[in-house]
């Protein structure tokens, strides 16, 4: 499940590198860990989705 339609991006706009970007096949999913690390599963996540509008450069920061 990918993270828009699993509601986690729904509100947020895809940069516009990101909404052209191919689509995987449905054989590529990727097994879940057993344990999951906010450094290593969820960080990686947000900086790469989030934080460019989202982040704590005010410059850059989409307004509420």
């Amino acid at each position: 499940m990918g993270l828009v339609s699993a509601g986690l991006l729904g509100a947020c706009k895809p940069s516009p590198s990101k909404a052209s970007a191919p689509k995987p096949p449905e054989a590529a999913k990727i097994s879940l860990p057993e344990e999951v690390s906010f450094n290593e599963h969820v960080q990686p996540i947000l900086s790469e989705y989030c934080y460019h509008c989202h982040g704590p450069d005010s410059g850059t920061r989409e307004p509420k």
